[in-house]
């Protein structure tokens, strides 16, 4: 049979194609970054001391989805199979209402709880892509599932049957994919398992006029959580520089205590739900000014001996800490 020369035919074939890789190359990254633990993992060390009364709505998403590894492992095993179904002509169709199925949840998710901007637009995007897919193939749709019948093949059906003589293409291109994906997210588990004498728990050994910090909490995915002797928590990122033998860190805070005040405030107001969010915001702000917690970057040279760890700031002044980790079962599990 000849293939008809119809040019729109042979567009929504190619961008069908672009599509279906494109997609099946992020399940396969998001796939592989659940089953590598680069995913819905906050580490140990930063959940020591936690409360998640401090939680944001992107944290305790995190939290929630990574409490059962089981379901981890499941929900990367459905986008691995999504991206295989979706590359096969006689599985596609099942491949892109099995995709649906949990990109809708993962954009509402990423919507409502405030997860990462980035995250968000790439959610929407693979989520428009299956929806690409899925109408510009409707009648195929409605004959799959709803067993109505196609009383003509179009020329668009007449070009995909003609393009059946190319089914090899996706086993050369799956083990390509896979492959990239796999070394990639591999890569990234390994730098955060690389070793790291700063990873742990560190108290303050003695309280005297120069010690900022209670507690500094480091772990290997360079997130920093510190505590001061105000009850304040901050959370941010650190950069180490281990030749050198220093390290800084860009920070925000948050306070336990004014967690509890936040949602105290809250319960008595007895808000409806739908302002609940507009209102925590202004209420945290409100106590964070009021308690003096602000955001603030700093620098130290580093020194560890045995368990002890010493900090040393621009003018010289000297923290000293202790490793308590061993205070924490599970972070020697």
């Amino acid at each position: 049979m000849k293939t008809p020369g119809n040019t729109k035919s042979i567009i929504l074939l190619l961008l069908r194609l672009i599509c279906k890789y494109y997609i099946a190359y992020y399940m396969f990254s998001y796939a592989f970054a659940k089953i590598l633990n680069t995913q819905f993992s906050f580490g140990p060390v930063w959940e020591a001391d936690s409360n998640i009364s401090n939680f944001d709505g992107f944290m305790l998403t995190w939290y929630y989805y990574g409490y059962s590894r089981t379901y981890v492992l499941i929900i990367a095993g459905c986008q691995i199979l999504a991206g295989l179904l979706i590359l096969f002509r006689k599985t596609e169709r099942i491949g892109i209402v099995l995709l649906l199925s949990f990109m809708v949840n993962i954009v509402l998710v990423n919507i409502f709880y405030d997860i990462a901007f980035d995250a968000m637009i790439m959610s929407i995007t693979l989520t428009l892509m299956g929806l690409f897919l899925l109408i510009s193939d409707w009648s195929g749709f409605s004959k799959y599932f709803l067993r109505n019948k196609m009383k003509n093949e179009t020329s668009f059906d007449v070009f995909q049957n003609e393009y059946r003589k190319y089914f090899w293409i996706p086993f050369i291109l799956i083990p390509v994919l896979l492959y990239i994906r796999y070394d990639y997210i591999n890569d990234i588990a390994k730098q955060d398992d690389k070793e790291n004498k700063l990873v742990a728990v560190w108290k303050a050994i003695q309280n005297k006029p120069n010690q900022q910090f209670f507690k500094l909490y480091f772990d290997n995915r360079n997130s920093i959580k510190v505590k001061d002797f105000d009850r304040k928590i901050y959370y941010g990122n650190y950069k180490l520089n281990d030749s050198l033998s220093f390290f800084s860190f860009d920070i925000e805070h948050y306070t336990e205590i004014g967690a509890f005040r936040v949602q105290d405030s809250l319960n008595k107001l007895n808000l409806p739900k739908d302002s609940i969010k507009s209102f925590r915001k202004k209420i945290i702000a409100y106590y964070n000014k009021e308690m003096n917690a602000i955001k603030f970057k700093q620098k130290f040279n580093y020194s560890i001996e045995k368990d002890t760890l010493t900090l040393i700031d621009s003018i010289g002044e000297k923290q000293f800490f202790v490793n308590i980790t061993k205070e924490y079962p599970s972070l020697n599990d």
